[in-house]
């Protein structure tokens, strides 16, 4: 494997929202204790530097366990929306601070006790019902400004930054404070249109191809962290830069189909089950060959389902399931007699952990 075809496969695997690679001779068996194979994750890539990371502000803080008890030890992180005028919430932090900094925490930040009370949130401040903190700031445009980084970023149904039209507010998993920003304020620290657009280019395939084949050059071996940020800082306003009424005529083409919505990343394996134990799924071929029918393919494998179509395995199997799907005709004779079901029902059913009411069939 070349240099190039790695740095292709690892765009490809950060752009689906997946954690990394591991890298090991095709002979290799796992034995415990042995460290004998590679991992490579996003954050550990450039000193750190292409791990996803925001400048966000401290909205709050809520009481700590254990040895922390008593203590505002895990803060409430947001940003600030142009358009609403409010203060949303990105993540909550508990990670990153020593207990000396901690303790000098309490009396720097000044905060107001709420206990969780959703009537006396202010209304500076939008946060949901289940995330209301013990303690708010007396004022968000004093507040700090800290550098949070994480796994990645992702969709959360708790936060509201960028929730709205069907979306989810934009999150960071993983979180830890990596540094706290006295130099910049309220208006520095990034902004809701700002975490869109991270969001966005955390989850492209041609922007990760860019960082990665930015700190494969012999010049930036060396290259500081703040520095390899600044790079690809300029990647992602190159991206801006480009594009134009190309994107504005494809939203308009997307419209005429149900989008392929990507499944939270929060959710994780661990949460699926075999929802679709015994479905065997005959997809017609015009939703085989769309880009995003990768992702929900692998959500529906994982959740039990045996999937079959055009170029697709399982081809000889007889199919209890099919997806209606605009634009398409079956190949499958037996259509009329199978379960038809949409791309929003099985979407709805592994996001909501069980089956759903079946939709009516289309005429």
């Amino acid at each position: 494997m070349t240099k190039k075809d790695l740095n292709e496969l690892m765009a490809r695997v950060f752009s689906e929202g997946l954690e990394g690679l591991v890298i090991k001779p095709n002979d290799s068996v796992y034995e415990p204790g042995k460290r004998r194979w590679i991992k490579i994750k996003k954050d550990y890539l450039g000193q750190g530097a292409m791990a996803d990371s925001a400048d966000l502000i401290v909205l709050g803080a809520y009481f700590g366990t254990g040895k922390k008890g008593g203590l505002a030890s895990v803060f409430l992180m947001g940003a600030f929306d142009p358009q609403t005028k409010q203060f949303c919430t990105v993540t909550k932090v508990g990670n990153g601070l020593d207990d000396k900094t901690l303790l000098k925490l309490q009396k720097q930040i000044k905060m107001v006790k709420i206990s969780k009370d959703y009537s006396k949130v202010p209304k500076w401040l939008n946060v949901s019902r289940n995330m209301v903190p013990d303690f708010v700031v007396v004022d968000p445009k004093q507040s700090p400004i800290w550098e949070i980084t994480g796994a990645e970023f992702s969709r959360a149904g708790a936060h509201t930054a960028g929730a709205g039209g069907g979306q989810e507010g934009i999150s960071i998993r993983f979180p830890r404070v990596t540094r706290q920003r006295p130099d910049k304020t309220w208006r520095d620290a990034t902004d809701v249109p700002r975490l869109e657009s991270l969001f966005t280019s955390s989850h492209t395939q041609s922007d990760w191809s860019k960082r990665l084949d930015a700190i494969s050059k012999p010049s930036n071996q060396l290259a500081t962290r703040d520095t390899l940020k600044r790079a690809f800082k300029e990647i992602e306003e190159m991206n801006i830069d480009d594009s134009g009424d190309d994107d504005i005529n494809d939203d308009v083409k997307d419209t005429k189909k149900p989008r392929l919505m990507r499944i939270r990343d929060s959710m994780g394996f661990r949460h699926l089950r075999e929802l679709f134990n015994g479905f065997i799924i005959d997809v017609p071929k015009s939703l085989v060959d769309d880009s995003s029918f990768n992702m929900l393919y692998r959500r529906l494998v994982a959740c039990g389902a045996v999937v079959m179509g055009d170029g697709l395995p399982n081809s000889n199997l007889s199919a209890t399931h099919i997806i209606d799907w605009p634009d398409s005709s079956s190949a499958n004779s037996n259509a009329d007699n199978l379960v038809h079901v949409t791309v929003e029902w099985l979407e709805q059913s592994i996001k909501a952990n069980k089956l759903q009411t079946l939709p009516t069939k289309q005429a």
